[in-house]
């Protein structure tokens, strides 16, 4: 329930896969959730619905995602604190999946970490939201970091397997709960 709309599964593609590993969780879903207690859910729930994106499910939370796969074979996730992976959903939207995480301990250690990590995977990373709107949703302890696949020539296997799935089955993006939201300043 979200100040008086009951979020139902009328809207729900969960159901709907590509294949058996890889799922599309909006918002509006009763399975939507992020990692947190109840502060981080509604902001992330306040986030979604506003930006209009809803959760990649059946990848793991770091570059490997991106290529498709379920569990990271090596220890990326690390850098990635309570990542999750987005996907941009609705009319007129590309559906170019991104990484989000809220990581504790950032510093310039960890900022060079991350750098060369984007860099040897052909990422753009953006920290503290850098015009993003709300992307530091999660907590005032955390700094949020944005990954994405800076390639604009070829499709990265996530994102040809979320632009076939959103094609097949398109999202209706309930306005009527977006306009109830409004717009104020996020968490």
């Amino acid at each position: 329930m979200l100040d008086g709309i009951e979020l139902t599964s009328g809207y729900d593609v969960g159901v709907d896969r590509l294949r058996a590993d890889v799922r599309i969780v909006l918002p509006f879903s009763p399975e939507f959730g992020v990692f947190g207690g109840d502060e981080a859910q509604a902001g992330g729930l306040r986030w979604a619905l506003l930006e209009r994106v809803a959760q990649v499910r059946g990848v793991c939370a770091c570059a490997h995602g991106l290529v498709g796969l379920v569990v990271c074979p090596g220890e990326c996730t690390r850098l990635f604190d309570h990542g999750m992976m987005w996907v941009p959903v609705g009319e007129g939207a590309y559906p170019k999946p991104f990484l989000l995480a809220h990581t504790y301990g950032y510093g310039p250690e960890y900022r060079s970490e991350l750098d060369g990590y984007a860099r040897a995977w052909g990422l753009d990373v953006v920290v503290d939201g850098g015009g993003l709107a709300g992307d530091g949703w999660y907590s005032g302890s955390t700094t949020s970091v944005r990954v994405w696949a800076a390639d604009q020539v070829n499709l990265w296997p996530l994102e040809r397997d979320l632009a076939l799935l959103l094609t097949a089955y398109p999202v209706r993006w309930p306005d009527e709960i977006v306009e109830r939201i409004g717009r104020e300043p996020l968490l």
